[in-house]
């Protein structure tokens, strides 16, 4: 299963008990819409690696979620960005290992609020860990 047939799932199981969910479309190659019943409607961004490009597409959005694979080099751009990721009031991201079905989640406005920023590439690293890298 890729990342992509993994996002898919995953909001899928995220909305089992709520139902919150209406449709789910598929927008270019790395674009879910989630339109909700109470017509609540958000992009899911599903990007296996993280670059530049994605830094306005975020900008953009009132609600994302961003889905990626678990890479290091992915937690090293989401550092080397973190003013633009913290900023955004309603990002969570979502690091993931699709092939054993492993995910840890960040939401960069809250954890900005509550930890220290010395201690932001350690702490953001030391979660990677927690999931197998891929």
């Amino acid at each position: 299963m890729d990342i992509g047939e993994w996002a898919e799932h995953y909001i899928k199981h995220r909305d089992l008990f709520e139902h919150k969910i209406e449709k789910i479309e598929k927008k270019g190659d790395n674009q879910l819409i989630i339109t909700q019943k109470d017509s609540v409607t958000y992009t899911c961004l599903v990007i296996a690696e993280l670059d530049e490009g994605l830094l306005p597409n975020l900008a953009t959005q009132e609600k994302v979620l961003l889905i990626t694979t678990n890479l290091k080099e992915n937690v090293h751009f989401v550092v080397k960005h973190w003013k633009d990721f913290s900023a955004h009031e309603g990002l969570k991201i979502v690091f993931a290992h699709a092939a054993k079905n492993e995910k840890w989640v960040l939401i960069p406005h809250g954890h900005a609020k509550v930890a220290e920023s010395a201690s932001l590439k350690t702490g953001l690293l030391t979660m990677h860990k927690t999931v197998p890298e891929g």
